[in-house]
């Protein structure tokens, strides 16, 4: 789904009352870059040859793998790539997030639903739910 990000998280925060994480990924600009272009390869790939959502071949999270791979990620299929509320652990357990601090303290840092909630529809509503998070340590 391609949206504004103010509009996809509040759906989710605001409407649905769904928990919302967002985490800092380590990652370097160009692999961010490249992912980047995968994504916009595939979205223009679904505007001529729409698809079907399936649990175990094309769902969101297999797809976010799938793409990383296609950016170079090297790496095996795990459980949790399926499992999508276990898709945070596995990116812990990677070394993908910031392991400075236990997961549960990261995840419980990263619940944006209140900031979230407190911007609103605010022009800086992108800053202001990034503003608590913890910053990972070099």
């Amino acid at each position: 789904m391609v949206g504004d990000e103010r509009d996809l998280v509040r759906v989710r925060t605001n409407y649905r009352n769904e928990d919302v994480f967002l985490y800092r990924l380590r990652t370097s600009p160009e692999v961010a870059r490249r992912l980047f272009l995968v994504y916009l390869d595939r979205i223009n790939e679904l505007a001529d040859h729409p698809e079907f959502y399936h649990l175990f071949s094309n769902s969101c999270t297999i797809n976010i793998v799938r793409y990383a791979n296609l950016a170079g990620r090297v790496g095996r299929l795990d459980i949790r790539h399926i499992l999508n509320g276990w898709s945070d652990r596995y990116l812990y357990d990677a070394g993908v997030l910031d392991t400075n601090l236990p997961f549960e303290e990261l995840r419980r840092r990263s619940h944006i639903n209140e900031a979230a909630q407190a911007a609103g529809n605010t022009k800086d509503f992108s800053e202001r739910i990034r503003k608590s998070l913890p910053v990972p340590l070099s």
